[in-house]
C-alpha cells in the first residue's frame, strides 16, 4: 500500500493526551452514524469520485480507565452522556453542534459556521464547553499544532463537527494472545472495531488477517 495523502499526530506531553488525524475524506461528506434515540453520532466518507467540494477527517485523542472509571461498561456509558449532550446542543433533531476551530481554541462562540457537508444541518454550538477537559485539551492543542504543519488547517474555513465517538469499541472482549480466542470460548474470535482491537478499516483488516492466520494454525493442530 502506498502512504496516505498525509498523516498528522500530535505527541502526548505537559499532561495532555496524544491526538492524530483519522480517515481523512478528500470530497467526502460527514454522515449521521447512529441507531438510538436522542444520541448524535457522526461519522466520516467519500464516494468513489471524492467529487464533494468538502473534507473533512476526524481528530481522535484516546481514553482508558483512568477517564472513564471502573466497570467492564464505563466505556459505553461515558460515550453515551457525549452522543446525548451533542444530541440536545444540536436542537433534538439530529442536527450537529458546529464550531468555528479558531473559535474553538479561543473559547467563544461562532455567530455562524457556513455550509458543511453533514445533510441533516449544523447549528452553532459551543463545542469547546460540551467536550470535557480530557478531550478538549488534546484536540486544541493537536488543531495548533497541525496548522503550524499546514497553513490554515485551524483557519477560520474549518469547522468543527461533532461528535464522533465510535472509531473503536468502548469496550474490549479478552482474548489470548497466540490463539486470539476469547477467554472462556473454544470458537469466538473477537476482531476489529467492535471487539476494541482496532480504530478506523486498515487497522481492523490488519487484525482480521492475523486472526484468520491464528485459526489456520490452530486448524493444523
Amino acid at each position: 500500500l502506498g502512504a496516505a495523502y498525509y498523516g498528522l499526530s500530535s505527541r502526548r506531553g505537559s499532561g495532555v493526551a496524544a491526538a492524530h488525524s483519522f480517515c481523512m475524506c478528500p470530497g467526502g461528506q460527514i454522515v449521521a452514524s447512529v441507531n438510538v434515540p436522542g444520541l448524535l453520532c457522526t461519522n466520516g466518507m467519500s464516494n468513489s469520485r471524492h467529487s464533494s467540494p468538502f473534507a473533512n477527517a476526524a481528530i481522535v485523542t484516546t481514553l482508558g480507565p483512568r477517564e472513564l472509571g471502573p466497570g467492564p461498561f464505563a466505556g459505553v456509558a461515558y460515550r453515551e452522556r457525549l452522543e446525548r449532550s451533542f444530541f440536545e446542543a444540536g436542537g433534538g433533531d439530529w442536527r450537529a453542534p458546529a464550531q468555528r476551530v479558531p473559535d474553538f481554541l479561543n473559547g467563544q462562540p461562532s455567530a455562524e459556521v457556513g455550509r458543511s457537508s453533514y445533510k441533516m444541518g449544523c447549528i452553532p454550538g459551543r463545542i469547546d464547553q460540551l467536550l470535557p477537559d480530557e478531550i478538549r485539551a488534546p484536540l486544541q492543542q493537536a488543531l495548533r499544532r497541525f496548522d503550524r504543519q499546514i497553513a490554515g488547517f485551524a483557519g477560520r474555513e474549518a469547522v468543527l463537527v461533532g461528535i464522533e465517538t465510535r472509531s473503536s469499541g468502548a469496550l474490549r472482549i479478552s482474548r489470548s494472545e497466540d490463539a486470539r480466542l476469547a477467554e472462556g470460548w473454544s470458537n469466538l474470535w473477537p476482531v476489529g472495531e467492535g471487539a476494541g482491537y482496532a480504530g478506523g478499516i486498515m487497522s481492523a483488516a490488519i487484525d482480521g488477517v492475523r486472526t484468520a492466520h491464528a485459526l489456520l494454525e490452530r486448524g493444523r493442530d
